[in-house]
């Protein structure tokens, strides 16, 4: 493994959850970012913790059934967005870890109102209601490709925390911004393996508020 893939990040981060046989659990901060498919697979081994990631079903079976059966296998697994918190719970509860892409718009009722370069964007708030119910740490895990000879590089950060306020929905909203911005440094610095091209931003081509 170490041949393909390097970690980058504070030695802390790295000796607690990327270090088989005494990792720690966390909630796995992604997003379409360089080869986000090889992140679930490779982080069961640099970790050697399961893992389940959650994802939006593909308008096309046939087209979700092929990048799902590469995108998972091992020890990583996936689940539906819908109706995901009970297996996620039951998942962090079991001492394994789960994996969010962050970099999507979400919904009014599933998100909180975050800035994204400079303009405001709608981000899903589940990690951060998570990480307070269980207190499982929040760890940000980008996968940059570094050459096409399958070389890869995990840029991690965290854990992710913010001083508790008094208020649940301002510790949500200030974590969730936080975790923007750290994804936001990564692809500043990288910004041509940033692949996602829907419409993130609420001030852009949005003809509707939702």
């Amino acid at each position: 493994m170490q041949d393909i893939l390097t970690i980058s990040g504070p030695e802390s981060t790295k000796n607690t959850f990327f270090n088989p046989g005494k990792s720690s659990p966390m909630i796995l901060i992604c997003a379409h970012f360089g080869n986000w498919e090889f992140a679930g697979q490779a982080y069961t081994l640099a970790s050697g913790i399961p893992l389940l990631s959650v994802m939006r079903p593909f308008d096309n079976p046939k087209i979700g059934e092929y990048i799902v059966g590469s995108r998972a296998g091992g020890m990583h697994t996936v689940c539906d967005k819908k109706g995901a918190i009970r297996p996620m719970l039951t998942q962090l509860k079991e001492g394994k870890s789960v994996a969010f892409l962050v970099d999507q718009h979400a919904q009014e009722r599933e998100g909180v109102l975050t800035t994204f370069f400079g303009h405001p964007a709608r981000t899903h708030s589940s990690p951060a209601l998570l990480h307070f119910k269980t207190g499982v740490p929040i760890v940000m895990m980008l996968c940059r490709k570094v050459s096409d000879n399958f070389k890869f590089e995990f840029i991690v950060e965290g854990p992710i925390t913010v001083e508790p306020s008094g208020s649940k929905e301002e510790d949500i909203k200030n974590l969730m911004q936080k975790i923007t911005y750290e994804t936001e440094k990564v692809i500043r610095r990288y910004p041509e393996q940033w692949m996602w091209a829907h419409r993130r931003w609420l001030d852009i081509n949005r003809e509707k508020k939702d």
